[in-house]
């Protein structure tokens, strides 16, 4: 699964809620305050801070996308 831990509730921390459900992708979303920035951990990968995080949540939805297209996956 995958999980976004944020210091604070922000734009960007609600863009990638929405992207996350938008292509069905198991996740959590967890407030902590005592973060300086935000963490991204899926598995064995971390992404730190918003652009990390963005550029990571950018390749899952291409593959997740390549993975539905017709011929391929389903």
């Amino acid at each position: 699964m995958l999980t976004i831990k944020y210091p604070k509730e922000t734009v960007a921390v609600r863009d990638w809620k929405t992207l996350l459900e938008d292509i069905v992708v198991a996740h959590k979303m967890e407030e902590v305050k005592t973060l300086s920035e935000p963490i991204l951990e899926e598995d064995d990968a971390t992404a730190t801070g918003e652009k990390e995080i963005h550029a990571y949540l950018q390749a899952l939805k291409k593959s997740v996308e390549d993975w539905r297209a017709p011929g391929c996956g389903i």
